[in-house]
């Protein structure tokens, strides 16, 4: 998970705790980004080794790999992966 995160702690009405969020800037651009609900126990099959994929299957594959793998955002994963594409193409 990306390590320089703020965290936003989610309640429900009767001050459960629901989760949290987590706001974040891309490594690439520095644009900031905050995340879907984190769920504890999506969150914790993740950290043990669940893929993130299954972990949180409701997320996006881009906010999938901004918050939990390379803190990337969709837009600049897109431009480097179409750069590798080119370089392989030639």
């Amino acid at each position: 998970m990306n390590t320089k995160a703020e965290i936003i702690e989610i309640y429900s009405a009767t001050k459960q705790s629901l989760g949290f969020k987590i706001r974040t800037k891309c490594h690439s651009c520095g644009e900031t980004f905050t995340s879907p609900l984190f769920q504890y126990e999506q969150l914790d099959r993740y950290q043990n080794g669940a893929f993130a994929q299954d972990a949180f299957p409701e997320w996006s594959p881009a906010d999938r790999e901004l918050f939990l793998i390379s803190g990337t955002c969709g837009k600049c994963f897109d431009k480097m992966m179409g750069a590798f594409e080119e370089t392989e193409e030639e």
